[in-house]
């Protein structure tokens, strides 16, 4: 069976697999589950995309693995340039759609991902960045290089808009307690609340610096912890083909080790059960702790949610 969303790709997975199987069809992942369910013969292989609406690749896995009689089907994911990118919009919570995308980086070519994202980027309508790896001369220095072909990012990076820079470049370490890190954090957050969208939030690879600032954002937005334990480990599938219906041993010391004290570290030092505590207040009371004002974060919510 093959399961995307794209008809293109089932026309022509189908045109090379028909001359030896039979081949169904389904679109997402809720008619994907109809298929198993009422055919005939049992399903010995399925063909799966990741990116799709109402029902996405990940979630049927989730779903298939739950079913003692089709646990055992054999799937393979197809592979994309938004898998390659780790590119994906927010979607948790209240957050608009296609408003908020993070990705790799468009423009530190070092994995051989930035022009992927860089067609990506242009490809949805981005019109900032919020680049939390760089400063501006770094930039320069990859824009210098050979290998540098991110002629969308140059534009923007290069765009003069009455003094509107396209492109924050916040350089953001690693370090998640220090002063410097939570500063820069608010600084990011202003600069989505004050350029216009689609805006793009990256470091190198999309996933420590890029996975704490969208936490930081879902769970303001109301998002529940699964909903951002799942767009959290989406990176370490997107590199690793880490997900927990085949490896949840490994899934699940991630999340306890990485992804729960990222979390924790909202509360300032505070005994927090992460799974059952309000993110959204927990959120809004890191932002204020660190020098955000109530209307900032007000006029944040307004620009990214959805009926705020």
């Amino acid at each position: 069976m093959i399961v995307d969303d794209e008809i293109i790709n089932q026309e022509i997975l189908k045109e090379i697999l028909s001359k030896d199987y039979e081949v169904l069809l389904a679109g997402n992942g809720i008619e994907a589950l109809h298929v198993i369910e009422t055919s005939v013969a049992p399903i010995s292989l399925i063909l799966l995309d990741l990116n799709m609406p109402l029902m996405d690749g990940l979630t049927l896995i989730r779903e298939i693995k739950k079913d003692e009689k089709n646990k055992n089907i054999p799937i393979i994911v197809l592979t994309s340039d938004e898998v390659f990118s780790n590119f994906r919009s927010l979607r948790s919570g209240n957050l608009k759609d296609n408003y908020l995308y993070r990705s790799a980086s468009p423009c530190d070519n070092q994995h051989n991902r930035a022009s992927h994202v860089d067609q990506l980027i242009e490809a949805n309508g981005v019109r900032h960045i919020v680049n939390l790896a760089d400063n501006d001369d770094k930039i320069k220095g990859y824009m210098a290089k050979d290998d540098f072909n991110s002629e969308y990012f140059e534009t923007l990076f290069n765009k003069d808009d009455l003094d509107n820079d396209h492109v924050d470049a916040l350089a953001l370490n690693m370090n998640f307690e220090s002063d410097y890190f939570k500063g820069q954090v608010i600084n990011a957050l202003i600069a989505i609340k004050n350029n216009e969208g689609p805006i793009l939030i990256h470091c190198t690879e999309g996933k420590d610096r890029t996975g704490f600032v969208c936490m930081l954002i879902e769970a303001l937005a109301g998002a529940s912890f699964l909903e951002i334990e799942e767009d959290y480990m989406m990176t370490y599938f997107n590199y690793y083909a880490i997900t927990k219906a085949f490896e949840e041993v490994k899934y699940n010391t991630i999340v306890d080790n990485v992804l729960v004290p990222m979390i924790e570290s909202l509360g300032g030092g505070e005994a927090i059960d992460v799974k059952n505590t309000d993110l959204a207040i927990l959120a809004k009371n890191y932002l204020l702790r660190n020098g955000m004002s109530e209307n900032d974060i007000n006029g944040l919510l307004e620009v990214i949610c959805q009926n705020k």
